[in-house]
């Protein structure tokens, strides 16, 4: 997702749902509702993006 460390935690997990914690932030995630992360940054002038999709499957 992007160079160095970045701290996932699952901080709770519930019938419909999960909450978690992605670089500090806690988002929110449900099977109808995903949390979408992007980091941007430029390289040799072009922005480059990242994107990290977290999305809760219940089984």
């Amino acid at each position: 997702f992007r160079q160095g460390v970045m701290e996932f935690q699952i901080l709770s997990v519930t019938e419909n749902g999960a909450s978690v914690s992605v670089g500090g932030t806690e988002y929110a995630v449900t099977p109808l509702k995903r949390a979408e992360i992007q980091e941007s940054r430029t390289v040799d002038g072009a922005c480059q993006y990242d994107t990290l999709i977290l999305q809760c499957v219940l089984k």
